[in-house]
């Protein structure tokens, strides 16, 4: 019978110095590939990310629909909704499209806001509890509603707001406990 032999100390290999460790350049996910689509077209995706960048722009500090990665979470959003939002989102969708080709562009992710202004009429008139007759103004509506819920719910938009004053109950982003 063998004796154990007692375990040698294995020492850790010693810490490079700074100057020889490599340091790695960082690039953002959407910086180098293009996001995956849960459920609109590449068309219709275009239109949505205009869309949102006209009805909520920048607003001094604060993050518009683009920057807050809105248009990416509407796109998983409408994904898991009813087959009806799912539908009114196509159609509303594809009618901008439309309308842009109409102008003899490509679509209405190209548009400027004063070719946008006539499309986008319905959203002036007063709001009411009852929901517009017509889809397309149902749509604006929704997507104008959507897309503000979905940028002051951001972490990006929590971000900026972190240390300021506000309202009880406004920005209820969560940050991931560790």
């Amino acid at each position: 019978m063998a004796t154990p032999q007692p375990a040698q100390a294995q020492s850790a290999p010693a810490a490079a110095p700074a100057t020889e460790r490599p340091t790695l350049d960082v690039t953002g996910l959407d910086s180098v590939g293009e996001p995956t689509l849960h459920f609109f077209t590449k068309d219709q995706f275009a239109a949505l990310r205009r869309l949102g960048d006209l009805l909520l722009p920048p607003n001094g500090s604060f993050p518009g629909a683009v920057a807050a990665e809105a248009p990416d979470f509407l796109d998983f959003y409408i994904s898991q909704s009813t087959s009806e939002h799912k539908q009114r989102y196509q159609m509303g969708l594809d009618r901008l499209n439309q309308e842009a080709r109409n102008r003899r562009l490509t679509g209405f992710g190209e548009i400027d806001p004063q070719q946008a202004a006539p499309l986008l009429v319905s959203l002036l008139e007063p709001w009411t509890y009852n929901p517009p007759k017509d889809e397309f103004a149902r749509f604006l509506r929704e997507a104008k509603d959507d897309f503000f819920r979905a940028t002051v719910n951001s972490k990006q938009y929590a971000d900026v707001q972190s240390g300021r004053r506000r309202g009880a109950g406004q920005n209820p982003y969560w940050h991931l406990l560790d």
